[in-house]
């Protein structure tokens, strides 16, 4: 039995003393994690494409299209927002 009431979702109880900490730091000589920040330059991506498209049959090019659209109305949309923020 606990002192706090726990509900059934919560998860154990955690004690101070424990014997490691449960998010250690880095080992000596490294650096600590950082989260990646949201920055406003993004990263651009080449894509070479060959001097003949490849052959597909008529199912992998109707879900190659469907990737290519949904690629392209997101980069319309990131472009929208970013020209709102400005």
């Amino acid at each position: 039995m606990t002192a706090r009431k726990e509900k059934a979702c919560s998860g154990p109880p955690k004690r101070r003393d424990a014997a490691y900490p449960h998010r250690p730091g880095p080992a000596p000589g490294r650096e600590g994690r950082r989260t990646r920040r949201h920055t406003t330059k993004h990263e651009r991506v080449r894509v070479l494409l060959p001097d003949e498209p490849p052959r597909f049959n008529p199912e992998a090019a109707r879900v190659l299209l469907r990737i290519l659209r949904k690629a392209r109305a997101k980069a319309i949309e990131e472009n929208r927002r970013r020209e709102d923020r400005s």
